[in-house]
């Protein structure tokens, strides 16, 4: 028997020491009883080769890594194999090649990395044992195996593996490995294109050596948020009894990546939302340091602009974003803007390094006190890579600019994933691409055209699947139209994002908190001081340093600022992005009918509105300097109290936070095929027959079709958001500009529904309060559009469930007992609402107040008959939520509404 040291010296390679640690990894403590055997050179070099593959290739950046390899981790060079030789068209850029820590999926086995390595490397053909001491004695410090808890797993990796370890025979491993083999194909093109991009962009930005047509230059930026419990204030504090409960506001840090020229890490206030705001300010900030940079460097600015983000809708992916992207093209800023995304389970990119290298920073620091010490650490512990300059930003407001871009009435859906899109077996796409008309190259399905036809000036949308695709996963849209824009308002009337309100258990205990850390012998002068300061312009809504980040050439500048030359048209071509169609869900992109012209239906044509019913509001006071006034309106907390009504025009509470998705099949959507252009003169001469609030098209559809006109369905779905003073009062507007003969009110029941209450007491007493503001807000604008229809002689049905509590409002009572003004109550099993898969009927008892006597006699005789039993209305079939299910009109009830609606007409007309 040999040896334990004998064998160690015998399987060492030359050049090679062994550490104590990877001995034991690799070893283990029993005895080694295999005969003396050295590797030959050429196996241990193709067992590197494949590590290298894994490190570039398969394994990702990730932002928990612990701490950041040094330069005493490298392998020696002597005895580093060459990089792999790799086809032209999939290869990486030398310069790209990062040598620090890589992670792969948890629960990863060096078994499944050799059997990958060697599917994809099958000239690389090295034994097991061979692999392992390689791993061991390299590669063990630079490509590492996440634990559980670091990331989410990638869906489909994990299955294949799972499949592969229940499998026994070799055809359905190799099957299997197959598929698995091709999903991490297509993952890796992605990279590789994402590669392409950023040298092009390093290339552009004069980083790299080498050229890049003007026309094909490109502005490259990252940016992604790290998490939030890494800046805490105070940090790093003492272990002692009494700050085991303190409560610690959270500092966020989103960092900002411009490639070849800056990052950027910015801390934002712990009550400042980080949303979309948030989001287009560190994007504008971005832009204006690299116009300076590119000016400074006397280099042309690049005509295309890539944002990539994550798959978060809340910051990245959203329609704020979207319509940013629209507006740089539209204004001619870039010639084309993109938004990429990696697939779900492979975002971490070179972003999430950076930020494993501050979180190394941050833990080293003494206690870290306040926002202005946690940038000083960053600062001073971090080092710029790849030829950057690194610098920290504290986000103290940001300006509404989701407010600002509302007035464009462009609705988008589909481009997040959903449950029902996960259902139909469908994946939200992840590459949008926005060009003007001009600079596109294609035609246009024109349904949402400009009655002046197409102009230079429309944005047209491409979107695909992958960013490595080839082929566009639908037909491109158009985005926005070349009049769309000017609805927008002047930059200077901008208002700052609201704030998040703090509840009053919050400002106690962090009252708690600065009185705690302030005491002898802490003496954390500096975080009290903040805690104090957060809470008091919390409260007051107000303070001095509420100043946005500088970025002038985004909000107003021209593209004459930045050029020094005059560029050829650019174009994003195939050759630089690679398609390949995947079966991608849908984007739907949508105004609402108010910004069309005309209506065909049946050979019959009706008009629509001209403007959208825009308010022309005063303009706004002219501010002081360059900041930016917080708006009143979007401050609700600090005007709502609970149960008390909300006027048509105050001040707006907070969105609906659960807004549910609509069951598929089920909606009765507007079909596009309905909708073209007429002249803007007659529907002035026409009274309206039929309006809906807060409904999709659903009635007006059947309406249309039979040749009335019926043009206005108004709901968030459309593009008008009730809890907004805008959208109220637009609305309000269109009610009284066309008359109309019949209105149809569905304000959502929510916090009147009796099982809504069933789940108060699990409700903190700030969302109490807010969800009921919201409720009575939405409850009472019906109300008053109900009484506006009745005191003009015209008809309205208003319709909740009979047992909800709102009829108990004062408000509803009061319209009540207004001449004429009748109750009928009826069970829906009538108009065939059932279960969507064992199709047994829901009775749904509901009531419709109305001041229509058609209504009455068409709705009275809808009483439960039903001889079969009924289904509750609690949890869910199918995966689909039986509440949600029966917020649904049913095609029946539809039918009969459409019906009443006629035959009032008829008495009347």
């Amino acid at each position: 028997m040999l040896r334990r040291s004998h064998c160690e010296a015998a399987l060492r390679p030359a050049n090679w020491t062994l550490t104590g640690a990877a001995l034991k990894t690799a070893y283990g403590t029993c005895k080694i009883l295999l005969p003396c055997h050295v590797e030959s050179p050429s196996a241990w070099t193709k067992a590197d080769a494949i590590l290298q593959w894994l490190h570039d290739q398969v394994a990702e950046d990730l932002a928990e890594s612990v701490r950041v390899a040094g330069e005493g981790d490298e392998v020696p060079a002597s005895t580093r194999p060459s990089r792999l030789p790799q086809e032209p068209e999939i290869a990486f850029k030398d310069e790209l090649c990062d040598c620090g820590v890589r992670w792969l999926p948890p629960g990863t086995t060096l078994a499944e990395m050799l059997d990958l390595g060697v599917t994809f490397l099958p000239e690389h053909q090295v034994t097991y044992s061979t692999f392992v001491k390689c791993y061991h004695m390299s590669w063990e410090k630079k490509l590492k195996i996440r634990s559980v808890g670091q990331h989410s797993k990638c869906t489909a990796c994990e299955k294949f593996k799972q499949y592969r370890r229940q499998v026994s025979s070799k055809s359905d491993c190799d099957r299997i490995s197959k598929e698995y083999s091709d999903h991490l194909t297509d993952v890796m093109k992605d990279r590789q294109v994402d590669s392409r991009l950023v040298t092009r962009a390093r290339i552009s930005a004069g980083t790299f050596s080498g050229s890049v047509e003007a026309s094909d230059s490109l502005l490259s930026i990252v940016i992604d948020a790290m998490d939030g419990a890494k800046f805490r204030c105070p940090r790093n504090i003492s272990a002692a009894k009494e700050f085991q409960n303190l409560w610690r506001p959270e500092t966020s840090c989103i960092g900002a990546i411009i490639e070849g020229l800056h990052e950027t890490y910015y801390l934002c206030d712990p009550d400042l939302s980080k949303n979309a705001d948030v989001h287009v300010s560190i994007v504008g900030h971005s832009l204006e340091k690299a116009k300076s940079s590119f000016r400074a460097r006397g280099k042309p600015f690049p005509r295309h602009l890539r944002l990539h983000t994550d798959n978060a809708a809340a910051e990245g992916k959203n329609q704020t974003v979207m319509c940013l992207a629209a507006w740089l093209c539209h204004r001619q800023l870039f010639d084309s803007v993109v938004l990429t995304q990696f697939r779900v389970g492979h975002t971490h990119s070179r972003i999430d390094q950076r930020f494993s290298e501050i979180r190394f920073c941050l833990s080293q620091c003494s206690v870290l006190e306040s926002p202005e010490a946690f940038m000083n650490a960053i600062s001073e512990g971090v080092q710029p890579r790849d030829s950057r300059q690194l610098s920290v930003e504290r986000i103290r407001a940001a300006p509404s600019m989701k407010k600002f871009f509302q007035h464009l009435e462009v609705t988008t859906s589909g481009h997040v994933q959903t449950h029902w899109q996960t259902k139909r077996n469908e994946e939200a796409v992840h590459f949008f691409s926005f060009q003007r008309r001009s600079e596109y190259e294609g035609s246009v399905e024109e349904v949402n055209g400009s009655p002046a036809g197409p102009k230079p000036g429309d944005v047209i949308l491409t979107c695909r699947q992958y960013i490595s695709d080839k082929v566009p996963s639908q037909p491109p849209l158009v985005f926005a139209l070349e009049d769309d824009f000017a609805r927008l308002p002047s930059c200077e009337s901008l208002t700052l994002s609201p704030r998040i309100s703090l509840s009053e258990r919050q400002v106690r205990e962090f009252q708690k908190t600065a009185e705690v850390i302030s005491q002898e012998p802490w003496h954390m002068d500096a975080g009290c001081a903040f805690l104090l300061q957060l809470v008091e312009s919390n409260q007051s809504n107000s303070c001095e340093s509420w100043v946005p980040l500088h970025m002038p050439w985004l909000l107003a500048g021209t593209r004459a600022e930045v050029e020094v030359s005059e560029p050829d048209v650019p174009q994003l071509t195939d050759k630089t992005f690679a398609w390949n169609h995947r079966a991608p869900a849908t984007v739907k992109v949508s105004r609402p009918p108010s910004t069309l012209r005309r209506l065909k239906v049946k050979g019959k044509t009706t008009a629509a509105d001209d403007d959208g019913g825009a308010v022309q509001l005063p303009p706004p006071a002219e501010p002081e300097g360059e900041q930016l006034q917080q708006d009143p309106a979007e401050r609700p907390h600090q005007n709502l109290q609970l149960g008390a009504p909300d006027s048509a025009f105050g001040p707006a509470p907070r969105r609906r936070a659960d807004a549910g998705q609509m069951p598929p099949d089920a909606s009765l959507g507007c079909q596009e095929s309905d909708i073209v252009v007429i002249d803007d003169d007659e529907e002035e001469k026409q009274q309206h027959l039929f309006m809906e609030f807060f409904s999709p098209p659903r009635v007006a559809i059947p309406l249309r079709r039979e040749g009335f006109l019926a043009v206005h369905s108004y709901d968030i779905m459309t593009g008008y958001d009730f809890l907004t003073a805008d959208s109220r009062a637009r609305a309000l507007k269109l009610q009284s500009r066309h008359r109309p003969f019949f209105t149809m009110l569905s304000a959502p029941c929510t916090m009147y529904s009796p099982m809504q209450n069933a789940n108060l007491g699990k409700m903190d007493l700030a969302t109490k309060k807010r969800r009921w503001s919201e409720a009575h807000c939405l409850l009472d604008y019906s109300m008053l559009v109900a009484k506006r229809q009745h005191a003009q002689k015209r008809f309205f049905a208003h319709e909740h469930p009979q047992k909800a509590t709102s009829w108990k409002r004062q408000s509803v009572k009061d319209l009540e007992e207004e001449e004429d003004v009748m109750k009928v109550s009826f069970d829906q099993c009538r108009v065939n609402l059932r279960t969507p898969v064992s199709k047994k009927p829901l009775q749904k008892r509901t009531t419709l107040l109305t001041n229509s006597a058609a209504i009455v006699d068409l709705f009275q005789p809808l009483q439960c008959a039903c001889t079969e039993e009924h289904a509750t209305i609690e949890g869910s079939e199918g995966g689909i939520q039986l509440s949600k299910w029966c917020q649904v009109y049913t095609p029946e009830f539809v039918d009969k509404l459409q019906k009443a609606v006629r035959l009032e007409w008829e008495r009347n007309k």
